[in-house]
């Protein structure tokens, strides 16, 4: 985005329950990543499926959502920049996020200009959803595996900044070999063509009544989640 408004009062409420609502297709649904006190990106995204093998979500090209942010406003990549939230649009023709049940990582396929050009899949790691009353916690783990559209190649992508984040102290060591496990066990599932890269996700296609998802007002109001890494 060209300008960018910073959002203020990022902080967390309370924990909440361990447990929240099974969510039905074309449900609205917030996906918030939080870690030491404060929420670090906010996106809406519509449910395709929320079953008890998996959770799939979906966003749609123009979805605005709420970004890492530097001290200027601008989305920043670097968890050592960060100092609140900005707005951000999705800007790809969309993203479907396959997360197999208690996962540690999130299955992306992705669409760029159409829906006739598919570009692969981007394994991002990230700790396992958490329901909530307005949809699920989480917390991306910087690194992540781009696998390409046939299942033929892949390659760790962000080892660099996971290395910065932990030099930072904001990943323990111990964090550290769990996101590589994480990863590992990722690029098993792709070389093997096991779930969910035994299904036609190129040939999915939204349903066209979805709207363009948004955020309620009331989701920095909702308990959240606690981390299982939480420090």
């Amino acid at each position: 985005m060209g300008r960018h408004r910073t959002v203020e009062g990022v902080g967390l409420t309370e924990p909440g329950p361990a447990t929240g609502p099974k969510w039905q297709r074309g449900d609205v649904v917030v996906v918030r990543q939080h870690r030491r006190g404060r929420f670090r990106a906010v996106t809406p995204m519509i449910v395709v499926d929320d079953g008890s093998d998996r959770t799939v979500l979906f966003v749609p090209q123009h979805t605005t959502f709420l970004a890492p942010a530097d001290q200027s406003g601008r989305v920043t990549r670097r968890i050592a920049e960060e100092a609140g939230l900005t707005l951000d649009r999705w800007r790809d023709r969309g993203g479907l996020h396959i997360v197999p049940a208690g996962a540690a990582f999130s299955v992306m396929a992705r669409w760029e200009t159409s829906f006739d050009d598919f570009s692969g899949y981007y394994v991002n790691l990230q700790e396992p959803l958490r329901r909530t009353g307005i949809g699920f916690d989480t917390m991306d783990q910087t690194l992540d595996v781009v696998v390409s559209a046939d299942l033929s190649g892949w390659a760790y992508k962000d080892e660099d900044e996971l290395t910065d984040a932990a030099a930072h102290g904001f990943y323990s060591g111990k964090e550290v070999a769990a996101i590589r496990s994480a990863a590992r066990l990722a690029v098993e599932l792709v070389t093997g063509r096991r779930a969910p890269f035994d299904e036609p996700w190129q040939d999915w296609r939204p349903d066209p009544a979805w709207p363009l998802p948004s955020m309620p007002c009331r989701w920095r109001e909702e308990p959240v989640s606690p981390s299982p890494w939480a420090a």
